[in-house]
């Protein structure tokens, strides 16, 4: 077999298998699923049957190897392909590995699985004759820790809570209602990931969950107290509850949370303890 090859690496891929899945398991149904890797590399430098670099995908589902020499394409509803690369050209760009009918590219940028919330570091194009299928790929983006983490909120859907971007203090991480966040909105995750805090007026407990992963879940039972408070704190607590209830995801960086509704309005909050 003759090969013609445009870069050369000398590093390999590793099959890794992500949080205790395996190849034989149904694959994901969202936009994007798994492509595992340890180092950049390209297949032919891969030389011993422990050695793989993978990638799979949906609509419909799909999965991919690539193992030394030989590139093996699995669809949903149509027979196994195997095929024999001929051609790997790579650059900062992307990487594109060729075999007779059947096109692969890789790009470094990120791709957000649709059903998980995951993301991850590649996107994974495959072009056949029989049509284009995209996947993720890379390393997957370690998800930020919130669970058992207090915070109090800053800023909602982008005009500013006063009391929420006071410094810290001794209190801050004690109560709800500490002197410098008194009657600021609040919330508390415990650590299962269940959410608990005050709207500024009155308590709230249960009817949501955050997961690792990025998504928030709403569930149907949940608790509130029924105090009244002044008009301008009531209806502050008003938009606080209708943003909460809405939120359905969350993003994490420093001792920055922001929680985001599906139509891009926000709550940001600053980590107390």
């Amino acid at each position: 077999m003759i090969r013609k090859t445009k870069t050369v690496f000398t590093t390999s891929y590793r099959h890794m298998l992500m949080g205790g899945l395996s190849l034989s398991l149904p694959l994901l149904t969202g936009g994007c699923s798994l492509f595992h890797k340890s180092s950049p590399a390209v297949p032919q430098s891969v030389q011993n049957s422990d050695d793989v670099y993978q990638a799979a995908g949906s609509s419909p589902d799909w999965h991919l190897t690539l193992s030394g020499n030989t590139l093996t394409f699995n669809r949903q509803g149509a027979p196994t392909q195997i095929k024999t690369l001929t051609e790997d050209e790579s650059d900062a760009a992307h990487r594109t590995y060729l075999t007779k009918k059947m096109k692969v590219d890789v790009t470094p940028k990120t791709c957000t699985n649709s059903t998980t919330g995951q993301t991850y570091s590649e996107t994974v194009t495959v072009k056949t004759p029989q049509g284009t299928y995209h996947g993720c790929g890379g390393d997957p983006a370690r998800a930020a820790i919130i669970n058992g983490t207090s915070w109090v909120v800053t800023a909602l859907n982008g005009t500013p809570v006063t009391a929420g971007n006071d410094r810290p203090s001794l209190t801050d991480a004690t109560t709800d209602m500490a002197p410098d966040v008194q009657q600021t909105p609040t919330l508390n995750i415990n650590a299962t990931g269940d959410v608990s805090g005050s709207d500024g007026c009155n308590r709230y407990s249960g009817g949501m969950t955050v997961r690792p992963e990025g998504r928030i879940i709403h569930q149907q039972s949940g608790m509130n107290t029924l105090m009244a408070c002044s008009g301008a704190i009531m209806q502050r607590a008003d938009i606080f509850n209708g943003l909460l209830r809405a939120a359905t995801s969350w993003q994490a960086s420093g001792s920055t949370l922001t929680l985001k509704t599906d139509d891009d309005r926000t709550i940001q909050l600053r980590q107390i303890l």
